[in-house]
């Protein structure tokens, strides 16, 4: 070790602090190509990382999210109209999904609905 007795992790090879400035040309490039091989392999996990989530992203919506807005003609269950204002907004746009509003105010579905949008 060096006569100070403190070192420098450099690549894998431990130099004495007071020898670093004599570090050969060919333990820099050593150092220098296992940077370079890092950085290849960062790139290749983010790359794989993106692929995997434009391929997850491509294999189309759930079921859930395919229907429009989450409302399914002919059914109100689990449907608050004042979360989907453009169907419920109109007595003539809910009839198009199949609802009417009762003398009650409160929205029921059309009896023997069969509509599909």
């Amino acid at each position: 070790m060096g006569r100070c007795g403190a070192q420098v992790l450099l690549g894998h090879a431990i130099i004495p602090k007071n020898n670093i400035a004599q570090v050969g040309p060919a333990l820099r490039l050593r150092t220098v190509k296992l940077m370079e091989a890092n950085m290849m392999r960062l790139w290749y996990v983010l790359g794989c990382a993106m692929a995997l989530a434009t391929v997850l992203s491509l294999t189309g919506a759930p079921a859930w999210a395919r229907t429009r807005g989450g409302v399914t003609p002919c059914e109100l269950s689990g449907v608050n109209p004042a979360y989907h204002k453009t169907i419920f907004r109109t007595a003539e746009s809910a009839a198009k999904y199949g609802f009417v509003k009762g003398p009650d105010g409160k929205w029921t579905v059309i009896p023997n609905c069969h509509i599909s949008i």
